[in-house]
């Protein structure tokens, strides 16, 4: 049985997630358990104590332990002899996950997105992306109009596509279609009418995950408004039934492709027929090709990754 220490939050409910890095230490530590792994939590000081940090890691019995992994990019905000003291004494390797390949003290990197072209050290070792199909699940009426759910807007610096989105769902009327079209604001999700409803701020106010499935389960269609690190909501919408609607730039090609969805260059040239064809196959493509994008992969690539420092 391998021995696993991981470095994050104790979640212990699925209401206490509210954020990236909260969804993965809810699934990942049960995911490893599941896989045959003990899996033991440490309780380090924050960030921004650095020496208590350095003090701590001293004492953990990381000779107790295979892996000693990280998540919320932790071991890039503690002094860099915290991950390097563990690594002395750990009987197989310290790691960290973080979006894609990324310099720091730990001895490999666990990527949601790929690592091709990566020549740097630490090394990274791609684990992908995951979603709960027993949390994200279809719930979509299918005698009602169709449902699209837009994205929430950018918030930070950068070039943000949530009002032209929503006039591209929009004009889906003009051709006689009925559609209904909801739009991610903070603490939830709006009907929209008009496109300038597109412009309200968005300051990442938290959406319970339990309300967040039940609007992706609604959804017949979920369109982005800005690039993604990783953009876990795409696989999240696909799992739930729902078409991912993408715009090209938006979200990495490593993780679409284990995602059947539909990318486009023009808001104003959307094929919206082909859309409402892939709406109707969603049963057959969407979500049982999605669904394989699962934590017990994800927990299978982290401990069947071999280490060959040690």
């Amino acid at each position: 049985m391998r021995r696993v220490l991981f470095v994050g939050p104790h979640v212990g409910a699925i209401d206490q997630i509210k954020s990236f890095g909260a969804m993965w230490s809810y699934f990942l530590p049960r995911a490893l358990t599941e896989a045959g792994a003990e899996v033991q939590y440490a309780s380090p000081p924050p960030a921004g104590e650095d020496a208590r940090a350095v003090r701590y890691w001293r004492s953990v019995p990381a000779d107790q332990f295979d892996i000693v992994l990280g998540v919320s990019r932790y071991f890039l905000r503690v002094p860099p002899e915290c991950a390097r003291e563990l690594a002395k004494r750990c009987r197989g390797y310290v790691a960290h996950i973080h979006d894609q390949p990324v310099a720091g003290p730990v001895q490999v990197t666990f990527t949601v997105r790929g690592a091709d072209g990566w020549k740097h050290n630490p090394p990274a070792h791609q684990i992908g992306w995951a979603a709960d199909d027993a949390l994200f699940y279809p719930r979509q009426n299918d005698d009602a109009p169709l449902r699209v759910l837009v994205d929430h807007r950018l918030y930070h610096d950068g070039v943000d596509h949530t009002e032209e989105t929503i006039r591209a769902a929009l004009s889906l009327r003009l051709t006689g279609v009925a559609v209904s079209v909801r739009h991610v604001v903070d603490g939830g999700c709006i009907d929209v009418q008009v496109p300038e409803q597109g412009r309200q701020k968005f300051t990442r106010k938290h959406v319970p995950v339990t309300k967040w499935a039940e609007e992706l389960g609604s959804a017949h269609v979920f369109m982005s408004t800005h690039h993604e690190s990783v953009g876990l909501c795409v696989l999240e919408a696909a799992v739930s039934g729902a078409v991912p609607l993408v715009r090209a730039g938006h979200i990495s090609p490593v993780l679409l492709r284990t995602v059947p969805h539909i990318e486009y260059e023009d808001p104003r040239h959307i094929p919206w027929q082909r859309v409402r064809r892939m709406v109707r196959m969603r049963w057959a493509l969407v979500r049982d090709v999605a669904r394989q994008n699962t934590w017990a992969e994800v927990a299978r690539r982290v401990l069947d990754y071999d280490h060959a420092g040690k």
